[in-house]
Order: C-alpha cells, then structure tokens, then sequence
C-alpha cells in the first residue's frame, strides 16, 4: 500500500473525512489515472455515504487496470450492501 493510502486507512479510522478528501483529491488532480489513488477516493466517498459516486470511481479503477482485485472486492461489497 502506499503513503497515501496508508494516510486515508489513518484518516478514515480516525473519521477525518475531509482531511482524506482533500489529500486524495490533489493526488488525482496530480495522477488522475494512478488506480491507488482513485481506489483510495473510493474508500473516502464510501466512508461519507456517497455509494454511487464510490461505484463510478470504482469503475474508474477497473477501466484503468482491470486486474485490480481490491477494487472489484469493494465493489462487490458495495453493490452487496445497497
């Protein structure tokens, strides 16, 4: 996992949503296509209730790199809980 994503895990845990927002947001304004940092967006729209955009991001992730598995887990889980 990298740095960012170990950031959000902290974040998220500590329920620092737009601290984890807004770190993620300039990392894919920086590496719009890096599948990390848009799963890592994922997780932070999840974790504020936002499922649809989190499912548009994950879709996101799979087009960029369609082997990425802990994308198509999340959405599972995601589509599952709906």
């Amino acid at each position: 996992q990298d740095a960012l994503g170990g950031f959000v895990e902290v974040a998220l845990a500590l329920n620092l949503y737009h601290e984890a927002e807004t770190r993620v947001l300039k990392a894919l304004h920086e590496e719009p296509f890096h599948p990390f940092t848009r799963y890592d967006f994922a997780r932070v729209l999840i974790a504020t209730n936002r499922k649809e955009e989190a499912l548009n991001e994950l879709q996101k992730v799979l087009t960029i790199s369609p082997n990425f598995h802990p994308a198509k887990q999340l959405m599972e889980e995601v589509l599952g809980s709906k």
